[in-house]
């Protein structure tokens, strides 16, 4: 045998053994933390905001509520009152506001995956069993409104808990209250994923993660079968199931006015060439779709709402809250001026992001756009 294949051979039985290696070290890893935090969850909930002071105070409050005790709030790009509310949270420990700028840069294709992959690092050395990931416009949701989540967490064994979406469409007016006594939605494909950070990930995007020899579970204890091609969406069958005991919240259209504002996209990532200036994950206004009624007891209604009353009181966070609206709404007044600027390649995009809007000024707007390019 030449010295040349005596090399490429013990090559070969390296690698072979080095990936035994790995594969037997996360298989002690993951069956260790599956018995040490089975009956004992540390869960951090994760969340990027921007321009988000509106709705931080009652994201950070129903959460809380929930039994999140700890919270990682990575801020970028923004311009409102923020800061403020981190300075008045101060008292809390627990509730980290982190530097998110140094994310959105030119030389990072996707921001928000690169801070779940370091805050799942992160987490994990911090001695934290799960990490949860949401967006300041999701809320992680009992139907009995008094399930906690470490309560539902030590209730299974999965190595990701998958929530599905109920996007909500009942929100006639600016700026209501997250939970009410009935709310109404439509229930959503996507998932959003509590993950034990003792897994090794593979793949990982917005809404779930892929990782060696995970177990995903919905809600109901339903396995979730995934794979490379699909590991964020429920299929059409489960999306017609009822919905489930815990579910995820979603405030993707709330009222028209702030659906409006909330197309904007502000300033574009550092250095990076702004993609137009609306928002291109939105494809209209509160799509014809079947609709899901969810009735809260009275008696947990009451309890969460004064809990969500004093929290805003004991912390001086109404008035954070009214500025915050004022942000929203300055950027709501720009909208029609903003359509009446674009170019006309922009056009298929506002066709899309603004169908299902009647504001009269919108239209108007809209209107007077399409007569200007002699569009349809």
């Amino acid at each position: 045998m030449s010295l040349r294949k005596i090399i490429q051979y013990r090559f070969k039985v390296y690698r072979y053994f080095k990936q035994l290696y790995v594969w037997l070290t996360w298989t002690l890893r993951l069956n260790k933390s599956r018995l040490l935090f089975r009956h004992k969850p540390k869960i951090k909930l994760v969340a990027i905001a921007k321009n988000e002071a509106c709705y931080l105070p009652e994201w950070i409050a129903h959460h809380l509520y929930f039994g999140f005790k700890d919270i990682a709030i990575y801020v970028n790009n923004t311009t409102d009152n923020t800061a403020n509310i981190e300075k008045k949270l101060a008292a809390f420990s627990s509730i980290e506001f982190c530097d998110g700028d140094r994310f959105f840069t030119s030389e990072i294709n996707s921001p928000q995956v690169e801070i779940y992959r370091h805050e799942l690092r992160r987490s994990r050395k911090q001695g934290f069993s799960h990490v949860m990931f949401l967006d300041i416009d999701e809320f992680w949701t009992p139907k009995d409104l008094n399930t906690k989540v470490h309560n539902f967490v030590e209730n299974t064994e999965a190595d990701v808990l998958c929530f599905e979406w109920l996007n909500r469409t009942d929100e006639a007016k600016p700026f209501l209250s997250s939970i009410q006594q009935k709310i109404e939605g439509i229930k959503g494909n996507h998932v959003k994923s509590l993950v034990s950070t003792h897994l090794l990930i593979n793949e990982i995007n917005p809404h779930s993660v892929l990782a060696y020899n995970a177990t995903h579970q919905l809600a109901d204890g339903t396995p979730f079968n995934v794979d490379k091609t699909n590991f964020a969406k429920i299929d059409r069958n489960e999306v017609n199931k009822p919905l489930k005991s815990v579910f995820i919240l979603h405030r993707m259209y709330r009222s028209q006015e702030e659906y409006v504002a909330l197309l904007l996209r502000g300033r574009p990532i550092n250095n990076r060439p702004s993609n137009g200036v609306f928002k291109n994950n939105r494809r209209g206004y509160i799509p014809a779709s079947k609709k899901v009624e969810v009735v809260f007891e009275d008696k947990y209604i009451s309890k969460y709402t004064i809990f969500m009353r004093n929290f805003y009181a004991n912390f001086g966070l109404d008035e954070e809250i009214e500025l915050g609206k004022a942000f929203v709404l300055a950027k709501r007044n720009q909208v029609a001026k903003t359509i009446l600027a674009s170019p006309k390649e922009a056009y298929p995009l506002i066709k899309t992001v603004f169908t299902g809007v009647t504001l009269e000024d919108i239209v108007s707007a809209l209107t007077t756009f399409k007569n200007k390019y002699n569009l349809e």
